[in-house]
């Protein structure tokens, strides 16, 4: 049973390819509206990741589906400061996902189980394990402490602006609806208003 949950966890392309319940998720920055969007990156509230939010979906797929648009989204995005939030927040799913495997690895080896093909995966060895949990535990706080506190002020501040974001763009004349406005189509928007108000500035 414990080997069957380490093989779950060996490598993102085999998670993304065990994944049978994308058509319950949004999975691309081309499908997810700007509210849901908004939702998970500025509340934590994975539950905008799913089509219909009754679903039942894994967490493991709803991270795995949030990894993959948070990649979209910082290849196609100018915004500088949100992409270093987001690039935090995903190094700490991913550090958490390579956690969860360790932790469940030094506890099939307390039971007696050979893990060495999921710690080979890793580099690292059983001497190593206890060190090697240690270390990701270290940064992933040495991350969360640098991205800022997500007190109240700070998320109504974020959702504001988020608020005063869609205002802007409709002053300078783009069709923009927070529930089908898609992120891709929100991202160009805001990209060629950087690059209008730039050139202004010149």
């Amino acid at each position: 049973m414990l080997k069957k949950i380490l093989n779950k966890f060996k490598t993102n392309k085999q998670q993304k390819q065990q994944q049978n319940n994308t058509e319950l998720l949004f999975t691309k920055c081309s499908e997810l509206p700007i509210h849901n969007f908004n939702e998970v990156a500025n509340n934590n509230d994975f539950s905008y990741l799913k089509r219909n939010r009754n679903s039942i979906v894994s967490d493991d797929e709803i991270q795995s589906a949030w990894l993959n648009i948070l990649d979209e989204f910082l290849k196609i995005s100018n915004n500088a400061y949100a992409i270093n939030i987001l690039k935090k927040k995903s190094k700490v799913i991913h550090l958490g996902k390579k956690l969860q495997v360790l932790q469940i690895a030094k506890y099939a080896i307390d039971k007696g189980i050979d893990v060495t093909d999921i710690l080979k995966q890793y580099k690292i060895t059983e001497k190593s394990l206890n060190a090697n949990i240690g270390l990701i535990k270290n940064d992933i706080s040495r991350i969360n402490s640098a991205v800022p506190d997500e007190e109240e002020e700070d998320l109504q501040d974020r959702n504001q602006d988020f608020e005063n974001t869609i205002v802007l763009l409709l002053e300078n004349g783009y069709h923009i609806n927070r529930n089908e406005t898609v992120v891709t189509t929100w991202v160009s928007a805001l990209n060629r208003l950087d690059k209008k108000y730039k050139a202004n500035k010149q």
